[in-house]
């Protein structure tokens, strides 16, 4: 999301909230190698941060130090998950869920984490579509198989994964 902002001319900074035991200098490098480049500054914590437009929370446990921040007066929640659902009821179950009340504007990966997101929490959201290769797959035609379901129109010669990356 940051390249893409930064192709449109938006100015961004990343704030590493949890250390990584890495050097600022190495955290860029390795988004920049393992990821895709980008141009943003990187910061490590909320004492380094500087006042802003917009802050944005990417994952449950970046929402509190978002919530917290008095130095952007507009503040977004990229959700990407049901998070509270990947935890057993607990703690973290609960923090997870607690973010939802946090009073964020939403920007949510599909429309059904946007329609729970506003139907249960009353969290304003906006959702974008997943994107899929068309030329390896397609709808399916029978009707007699639920709807949504995909096949597989020749050998995918690549894998897809998204995953939470704790270093």
């Amino acid at each position: 999301m940051v390249h893409f902002l930064e192709k449109l001319g938006v100015k961004n900074n990343l704030i590493i909230v949890e250390s990584n035991h890495l050097s600022k200098a190495q955290s860029k490098k390795i988004i920049n190698e393992d990821y895709i480049p980008v141009n943003a500054e990187i910061f490590e914590g909320r004492s380094e941060a500087k006042p802003t437009l917009i802050s944005m929370a990417t994952e449950w446990r970046t929402a509190y130090p978002v919530r917290d921040f008095i130095g952007s007066p507009l503040k977004t929640y990229f959700v990407q998950d049901y998070e509270s659902l990947f935890y057993p009821p607990g703690t973290d179950s609960a923090l997870a869920e607690a973010t939802y009340k946090f009073g964020f504007y939403g920007i949510t990966a599909g429309d059904w984490i946007k329609d729970t997101l506003e139907e249960k929490y009353q969290m304003p959201c906006e959702s974008f579509g997943f994107s899929y290769d068309r030329h390896l797959y397609s709808a399916v035609d029978d009707v007699s198989i639920p709807q949504n379901t995909w096949k597989q129109k020749k050998k995918a010669e690549s894998i897809f994964l998204f995953a939470d990356y704790d270093s």
